[in-house]
């Protein structure tokens, strides 16, 4: 029986096709090194003003100059603003500008400009108060925040959560001049992003002006180990809760049921990555 020369060359085709995409899988070799780790979580997240407490007018007057500014540091010692009693006020208006030190002189002990000062270090969040402005008693001029807390997340995938206590390093993201420490002080999963989390952290040694409402970004320290024996991540292979890594290792006795085992080796092998054939699809190692 004589075979069709279209069925023949219909067989060829298919093995030659066959044959193009056959790929041969060589898994790599990697390697265990000794050295130091340390690892980080990166993070974002915007400042937020905590535990405020505002500052008031002491009587009723006029603020005649505002010094303190949105966002400013200050201590018990800085003066967020100047006002005068509604009478020197008055005084001030009827004499005029280029007469005030005449006035002050002749009012010497009398005229007092009073400094208005906050009671806590802090930052300003709010003003609420200007230059010229006549205020009654108990009228609200500034709020400070003792703390500033950033609310965020991490910006990258972690195997390990962080923890309440760890230290972070935090940088302004428009000035990264701009630093600050912090330290965690909530982590809540993001059940919708495995690996996720939402972050409190909390400034602290703040020495600087730090801008509410905006955006840092920064680094938390999750650990470190030195000296310590270190393998590709990509190499460990992990079931049922424990972690396995295929080693190179030496030989003694051996036949085709037991092997005895005289030395393990640094030498690692690394899974198969997949290699894309002729035709673009991908292909692994079966």
């Amino acid at each position: 029986m004589r075979s069709s020369p279209w069925l023949v060359l219909a067989a060829m085709l298919l093995a030659a096709q066959a044959a193009a995409q056959t790929v041969a899988f060589e898994p790599a070799e990697g390697a265990i090194r000794r050295g130091d780790m340390e690892l980080y979580a990166k993070f974002s997240g915007i400042a937020t003003a905590q535990d405020v407490y505002d500052v008031y007018s002491p009587f009723d007057g006029r603020v005649e100059e505002v010094i303190g500014e949105l966002f400013d540091f200050v201590t018990p010692k800085s003066v967020l603003a100047k006002m005068v009693s509604s009478e020197m006020a008055a005084m001030i208006d009827y004499t005029g500008h280029d007469n005030r030190a005449q006035m002050e002189k002749r009012w010497k002990g009398v005229f007092k400009i009073y400094d208005v000062k906050p009671e806590h270090t802090g930052i300003v969040s709010a003003v609420h108060t200007e230059a010229k402005k006549v205020v009654t008693s108990g009228e609200k001029l500034f709020t400070v925040a003792r703390k500033v807390l950033v609310i965020g997340r991490n910006t990258e995938r972690l195997y390990y959560p962080p923890r309440a206590g760890m230290t972070a390093r935090v940088h302004y993201a428009r000035d990264p001049a701009v630093r600050l420490t912090a330290r965690v002080t909530g982590v809540v999963p993001l059940a919708e992003e495995p690996g996720f989390y939402r972050l409190w952290l909390e400034a602290d040694g703040i020495k600087e002006k730090v801008r509410i409402g905006h955006q840092f970004d920064g680094d938390i320290f999750l650990g470190k180990a030195s000296g310590v024996e270190i393998a590709p991540r990509e190499a460990i292979v992990e079931k049922n809760g424990r972690k396995y890594l295929m080693t190179e290792i030496e030989t003694g006795l051996m036949n085709f049921e037991e092997a005895e085992i005289t030395r393990r080796g640094d030498v690692i092998l690394l899974p198969v990555k997949e290699k894309a054939d002729k035709n673009g699809k991908s292909q692994k190692k079966p």
